[in-house]
């Protein structure tokens, strides 16, 4: 018999696989047939923090509840963009992490609060990297000169790489 906290784990990881799937559809098929995957998205954030509340589990609860909310603001506004898939990955791998750790009984090295405000900050269309750095409007919303471009694009381009190992290693991992 599985243990509550090997369950806990296992559909963590189920959830977190099919986000991490749901998240690259809606960036890449924004608009048209997209409120089903926003709906799905939407359940599977809401089934993360259900488990999380189940085994009385806080930050991971607390992380899949903004993630929920940036959903719906998203879904209304139809901006579901690379700034808000790459943090939402990010926030994914640090429940991953999370509910590792939770389950082999050991701390993890996430800084939920500084991933919690990155998220509230989200939420108003504003992002950061990590604690330290500025916030700023997303990218879709800013009009850079053209030394900037050049900056943009290789961010742009390193996150699409970033993206894609994700994918890749979210296939190999059974993550």
């Amino acid at each position: 018999n599985m243990s509550l906290s090997e369950i806990f784990k296992l559909d963590i990881s189920e959830r977190i696989k099919t986000l991490n799937e749901l998240l690259i559809k809606l960036e890449k098929e924004p608009g048209n047939g997209s409120t089903a995957y926003y709906d799905d998205a939407m359940r599977e954030a809401h089934s993360l923090k259900g488990a999380a509340r189940i085994v009385n589990n806080t930050e991971i609860q607390n992380l899949a509840h903004m993630m929920e909310e940036i959903l719906e603001v998203t879904r209304k506004n139809n901006g579901l963009n690379s700034d808000y898939v790459d943090l939402f990955l990010e926030n994914l791998d640090a429940i991953l992490e999370m509910s590792d750790a939770f389950v082999k009984g050991r701390s993890h090295s996430i800084d939920v609060e500084d991933l919690l405000t990155r998220l509230g900050e989200a939420k108003e269309g504003r992002f950061r990297e990590k604690k330290g750095i500025a916030p700023h409007a997303s990218t879709s919303q800013v009009d850079c000169g053209e030394s900037d471009r050049k900056v943009t694009e290789k961010v742009n381009n390193s996150s699409d790489k970033r993206r894609e190992s994700k994918k890749f290693s979210s296939k190999g991992t059974g993550v």
